[in-house]
């Protein structure tokens, strides 16, 4: 599937909308709108957005943002949608108590094809 880039970003960014599930349950949240990060190791969901699907936490880790800062964060195993046919089971994410941002880091994305487009600012994804 190709999606246009978000050109409410500057500079424009890949995002992709996705629903979210607990482990081998329904896809029930969403749609919701995803940064697409490279550079981030994992998945990061608001915990609001977490809530519903009434998941537990594995463990828990040390997050450090891009700026050196440390944290404790929360582990979680949820499964991500995209589109009409992409399942991805078993994607590790962090609750983020902090931030409003879905960000789809490698722990998923490391599960599909990704292309970024630059020049043309489209995101091509497949499996």
């Amino acid at each position: 599937m190709k999606i246009p880039y978000n050109h409410d970003y500057t500079p424009p960014a890949p995002t992709v909308e996705i629903w979210l599930a607990a482990p081998g349950e329904a896809l029930t949240v969403g749609p919701i709108e995803a940064f697409i990060d490279s550079g981030a190791d994992v998945t990061l969901i608001p915990r609001q957005q977490l809530r519903p699907l009434h998941v537990k936490a594995l463990r828990r880790r040390t997050l450090r943002s891009q700026w050196g800062e440390r944290r404790p964060v929360d582990v979680y195993i949820v499964e991500i949608g995209i589109g009409d046919n992409l399942r991805l089971p078993w994607v590790e994410a962090v609750a983020d108590d902090i931030g409003s941002e879905l960000v789809l880091g490698r722990s998923a994305l490391n599960k599909l094809r990704v292309l970024l487009d630059g020049p043309r600012a489209t995101v091509e994804i497949s499996a």
